[in-house]
C-alpha cells in the first residue's frame, strides 16, 4: 500500500506513515464536515435557524472540550516526575490569553457557548502555570533523574530551576 513503509520497530514489519496526529485532525475535520453538512443540508427543513446555530455551537464546544483536555496527559506526567519540562510555555502562555479573552467575550455577549469552555481553558492555563511554578523544569532525562535519586547526589549540575 502507499501509505504503508517497512519499519524495523513493528511485529508485521509495516508502519503507518500518517502520524497520530495527522489522523487526529483529519477526524476532527470529518467530524466538522459531517457535522456541519447534516444540520444545514439535510435537516434544512427540521431545524430553524436557531437550532442550527445552537447545534453548530454544541459542535464548537465539543471540540474546544477536546482541544482545552489535551492538556491533561501533560499535567499527569508533570505530576508524576515532579518535572514541569513537558509544558511548552509559549502554547500554554498563548492558550491561556487567547481562552481568558474568549471568556470575557463570552460573557459580555451572553454566550454560554464561548464562555463555558473557554474558562475551562482560562482554568487548565492556569493550573498548568502552578505546575510549572511549583515543579521546576529539568533537562535531565528520566534515566538520568532516577540514578541521580538512587545515588543521592544533590548536585544540581546538568539541572535548570
Amino acid at each position: 500500500s502507499l501509505t504503508q513503509i517497512p519499519s524495523r520497530n513493528d511485529q508485521n514489519g509495516i508502519e503507518s506513515v500518517i502520524s497520530y496526529q495527522e489522523k487526529l485532525v483529519l477526524s476532527i475535520l470529518t467530524f466538522w464536515l459531517l457535522g456541519v453538512t447534516i444540520i444545514f443540508q439535510f435537516l434544512d427543513g427540521v431545524f430553524d435557524a436557531e437550532e442550527q446555530k445552537n447545534a453548530i455551537g454544541f459542535m464548537a464546544t465539543a471540540n474546544l472540550i477536546f482541544f482545552w483536555g489535551s492538556p491533561l496527559s501533560t499535567i499527569v506526567t508533570v505530576c508524576t516526575n515532579k518535572n514541569s519540562s513537558s509544558i511548552h510555555i509559549p502554547t500554554m502562555i498563548t492558550n491561556s490569553i487567547c481562552s481568558f479573552f474568549w471568556c470575557v467575550y463570552g460573557l459580555a455577549k451572553v454566550d454560554y457557548f464561548i464562555f463555558s469552555p473557554n474558562l475551562a481553558g482560562v482554568f487548565l492555563g492556569f493550573l498548568q502555570a502552578l505546575l510549572c511554578a511549583w515543579y521546576p523544569r529539568s533537562y535531565l532525562g528520566m534515566d538520568e533523574i532516577s540514578m541521580a535519586d538512587e545515588e543521592n547526589d544533590a548536585s544540581p549540575q546538568g539541572t535548570l530551576l
